[in-house]
């Protein structure tokens, strides 16, 4: 027992050491936290191993070192991929994921050998003490010492839970996390992986503790400051929903979670409608969301298409992708204005993990009336939705339809030309979907539409052109550049959204519908970091996104953590004689109300979690792992540290602003999570989606 617990804890600290410096190139984030949980859980292994004799012992020793193995190295490649550490949940995708990314996977594991045979030494040790039979030199303790073991565990596991709960009550701190708002990124921190596995296995079985609401109205109307200025003959107009008596449904509800949510919307404010509502009332609508599109891709001379949109539009200078973790989660974001639950632990447990590996298609049953699609159909508008993957990745083909799209994939209604081509191609896609909507109806006329487009070509990987084909298939445009391969790779493989906009633009003026079509581009989530990342300088010289933007975009640790986030966000129609622009600080959370604004579509703001970013609503960009950004500061989740933007006082900062905001935030992931695990949107409106 005393050797397998030794073996045990020596094996576990090895592993999670290893993953800390991998993630994190040091261990500032190691806590006291994972080394008490580490003796818990060697303790109990020990005592496990112990209990049925030696050679059953043994059988499960290996077992336990193996899965552990397996949990360990799944987390290095997954991190090191994505820069992020994957949900338990995923494992829900299976063999989808495997065969999709197995090029990835690779790269990567050729990349952090070096952890892999840390992270093998653990069973490679047992094998050879195996032999030697180690064990049996040590002597067997009493049968009751399997009950004291058992006994120093619980009160250990005890002293570290209350250890915990008196850490304080900060915001996302180890207590937040472990007792009441799980976030895998900040409990991995707290905790380690396999602690974090713990917790994350715990909500599946049992559910999470639900984080309250706080029903106040956090975000008042600016209209209401008695100094602003009220022009009678212009009455205040707001993007709600009048017949929506949120106070009233409260009243009426029984179900307590319904209620508190009728409650929260019932104090919040909706935006005002503003001089550029329905500025292109009855236009058709574009939509698309591009794999790792960065908006230092943007050229003049290589995207002369993209340059036109990024200039000549809404031009957003404070914009930031809500989203890093992965694509699924970034088009929920993006066709809901809502935040996912990147766990699926809120509340549902087990019931819930069978049900769906995502919010997308966890929201499949659920009625879901505020997306652009299922707004236009009442206009009569027929949405329709494109990717040239497979549709049952991410479970699209559950979750689109009900978000009110027609929606065709590769090998659903898109036939690939070759399809074993990796990423495939945009141009393709558009050339085998814009009969679609583009085909006249019978008297010749092509009826209003709206589009979605979910883009694939750059796609990673970026380590060489052999190993993406559409890189290879566009080398001629970046091979000659004085950049890194990778960044010449990256490009190259971006530069198919630019033929496909061509081919596009193209079609639409053919179809006479050109001048009368809104645009809307931005990133599903900044390029992973295996092979690309923001980079730095190395050597004296830049490399990643740094060596294409011409700047270090790493010069700190607070400029990497933020970076990353930014994104781009282009709105433009042809019509359009000026660009607009837009400084407001705004994030994928804005993009629906704010679109849906300029369409002059009937919603109710208060309904979503972003605000439209033309009116004088608050603004604020939020971020995944719940970090946010204001006019006036950044603030990282991850340290609770708050860094002033420039020209700011830091006399207009106090900590009830700071705190203001992190509550805002936690509702909003909090409020996200309800509407989607309490199907709320049917309790509002009384119906479902067809």
């Amino acid at each position: 027992m005393v050797f397998y617990s030794l073996y045990f804890f020596i094996s576990i600290m090895i592993s999670e050491i290893a993953l800390a410096i991998s993630a994190y190139g040091n261990l500032s984030n190691f806590t006291i936290y994972t080394i008490l949980f580490t003796v818990c859980s060697a303790l109990l292994f020990g005592a496990i191993c112990s209990l049925f004799g030696k050679k059953a012992g043994r059988v499960i020793a290996f077992v336990i070192t193996i899965v552990l193995l397996i949990l360990y190295l799944v987390q290095l490649i997954y991190q090191h991929t994505f820069t992020n550490f994957m949900s338990l949940t995923q494992v829900g995708m299976g063999g989808d994921a495997i065969t999709t990314f197995w090029r990835e996977i690779l790269i990567t594991m050729s990349e952090v050998v070096i952890y892999i045979i840390v992270l093998l030494l653990p069973l490679i040790t047992l094998i050879i003490l195996t032999k030697k039979k180690v064990q049996a030199k040590f002597i067997r303790l009493p049968w009751y010492s399997f009950v004291i073991i058992l006994a120093v565990f619980a009160l250990l596991h005890f002293a570290t839970v209350t250890l915990i709960k008196n850490s304080g009550n900060e915001a996302y701190g180890p207590n937040d996390v472990y007792n009441d708002t799980f976030v895998l990124s900040r409990s991995e921190q707290h905790f380690g992986v396999l602690q974090s596995a713990r917790l994350e296995i715990r909500g599946m079985l049992f559910g999470v503790k639900e984080s309250e609401i706080n029903v106040d109205p956090v975000e008042p109307d600016p209209g209401t400051d008695p100094e602003t200025p009220v022009d009678p003959e212009k009455p205040v107009e707001y993007n709600k929903d009048d017949s929506l008596d949120f106070a009233e449904m409260a009243e009426n509800e029984k179900n307590d979670k319904i209620k508190t949510l009728h409650q929260y919307f019932a104090a919040q404010t909706a935006s005002k409608k503003n001089d550029y509502t329905g500025m292109f009332k009855d236009y058709n609508l574009i939509v698309l969301c591009c794999e790792s599109w960065s908006p230092y891709l943007i050229d003049k001379e290589r995207t002369p298409i993209l340059y036109k949109m990024a200039t000549e539009g809404f031009v957003f200078s404070d914009y930031w992708d809500t989203i890093c973790d992965n694509t699924s989660n970034s088009e929920y974001t993006l066709l809901t204005g809502l935040l996912p639950d990147p766990s699926l632990l809120t509340k549902l447990g087990w019931k819930k993990f069978n049900q769906g590996y995502n919010s997308c298609v966890y929201s499949a049953e659920n009625s879901m009336p505020l997306t652009w699609a299922n707004l236009l159909k009442e206009e009569g508008v027929t949405s329709y939705g494109f990717h040239f993957y497979n549709g049952g990745y991410y479970g699209r083909n559950k979750s689109h339809p009900n978000f009110g799209y027609k929606f065709y994939a590769a090998g659903s209604g898109l036939k690939k030309s070759t399809f074993s081509m990796w990423p495939s191609s945009d141009l393709e896609m558009m050339e085998k979907s814009v009969d679609y909507y583009l085909k006249p109806n019978a008297d010749g006329v092509v009826e209003r539409f709206h589009t979605y487009y979910m883009t694939f070509s750059g796609h990673l990987p970026y380590n060489s052109f052999s190993a993406n084909d559409i890189a290879g298939k566009n080398k001629a445009v970046s091979q000659d550049l004085d950049l890194p391969t990778n960044c010449k790779v990256y490009i190259a493989c971006n530069q198919e959204l630019e033929n496909a906009l061509a081919y596009l633009f193209e079609k639409l003026e053919a179809a006479g519908v050109m001048d009368n079509t809104l645009i809307v581009l931005t990133p599903d989530h900044y390029p992973y970091n295996s092979t690309l990342g923001l980079g730095g300088e190395k050597n004296g010289k830049l490399t990643g996104l740094s060596a294409i933007a011409g700047k270090n975009l790493t010069a700190t640790k607070f400029d990497a953590e933020f970076n990353q986030y930014k994104g781009a966000l282009l709105i433009w129609a042809p019509t359009m004689t000026e660009p607009v622009y837009v400084d407001e600080t705004v994030c994928e959370l804005d993009i629906l109300p704010t679109v849906c604004n300029l369409m002059g579509i009937e919603f109710d703001s208060r309904l979503l979690m972003g605000r439209d970013a033309l009116s004088d609503s608050e603004h604020m960009a939020v971020l995944l792992d719940r970090s946010f950004i204001t006019d006036k500061i950044f603030y990282n989740a991850n340290t609770a540290e708050v860094t002033l933007r420039e020209g700011v006082d830091p006399s207009e900062i106090t900590d009830e602003y700071v705190q203001r905001y992190v509550n805002i935030v936690k509702n909003k992931f909090t409020v996200s999570n309800e509407i989607l695990y309490n199907d709320y949107y049917s309790h509002v409106f009384k119906k479902g989606t067809e």
